[in-house]
């Protein structure tokens, strides 16, 4: 996520990124992590200052279980298969 007052970026610009990643990821079979999602819901203080994109440790914390999550779930999926 892009917060206002982030140097070098534009507020949106995320989902443009997004948007062409995900037909990129659909075209190859891959899935997707969708940390944008999770981080839109960050309150405040898990930024590691106001606008900025970078995160305390309890949000890098809660990114890590989620993408470990993500990963497992994929491994016991191709488990399954064949």
């Amino acid at each position: 996520m892009v917060p206002e007052g982030e140097a070098g970026r534009k507020v949106g610009d995320e989902i443009k990124y997004n948007a062409i990643a995900q037909k990129i990821m659909a075209k190859h079979g891959i899935v997707i992590d969708d940390l944008h999602a999770l981080t839109a819901s960050f309150q405040p203080e898990l930024f590691s200052k106001p606008g900025d994109v970078h995160f305390t440790k309890e949000g890098y914390a809660k990114l890590a279980t989620q993408v470990a999550d993500s990963i497992l779930s994929v491994l016991k999926t191709e488990k399954k298969t064949p």
